[in-house]
């Protein structure tokens, strides 16, 4: 079954987990959620990777601001994310795919505070809107998803 042009562009289509979408978000080491990108649910995570970090506000862009690295899983091994970081001297912690060589930059301690994103995930899919997706349009998605954003970043500073 094919998807619809329409429904790409609400980011809707097929993956593992049914017809829904993905969500592609960064954050920092507390977790506070700092860009977010919604796609079809069979588009994959390197192609997104850009569009990730331009989602990011200019200010926590600039160099004082920078983070010294990045986590991410095996699915963002791909050579253009890799000199994306290093021009902006920022270290990856990304681990290579077995049939590939080993990453040198790869520090086992820092890939285990990846977990902070996953639970920032986790509480995103405590609102039920956001695990359900009532919203039709991609618009009022995201708007709902920032909310919920805004809730998880104020229960974080607390």
């Amino acid at each position: 079954m094919k998807t619809s042009r329409c429904a790409v562009e609400n980011g809707l289509g097929r993956s593992r987990g049914g017809y829904s979408s993905k969500l592609h978000i960064v954050c920092d080491g507390q977790g506070i959620p700092l860009g977010i990108t919604v796609t079809a649910g069979q588009i994959n995570e390197p192609t997104q990777f850009i569009d990730l970090m331009d989602s990011i506000p200019l200010k926590l862009q600039s160099k004082a601001n920078r983070p010294q690295y990045l986590a991410g899983d095996k699915a963002y091994v791909a050579r253009y994310i890799f000199e994306w970081l290093e021009e902006r001297a920022i270290g990856n912690v990304i681990p290579n795919r077995k049939n590939e060589n080993k990453n040198p930059n790869f520090c086992r301690e820092r890939y285990r505070q990846r977990n902070v994103v996953e639970r920032l995930i986790g509480q995103l899919k405590h609102f039920r809107r956001i695990a359900t997706r009532y919203d039709k349009t991609l618009e009022s998605y995201l708007a709902m998803i920032k909310i919920a954003f805004l809730r998880i970043t104020l229960r974080t500073i607390k």
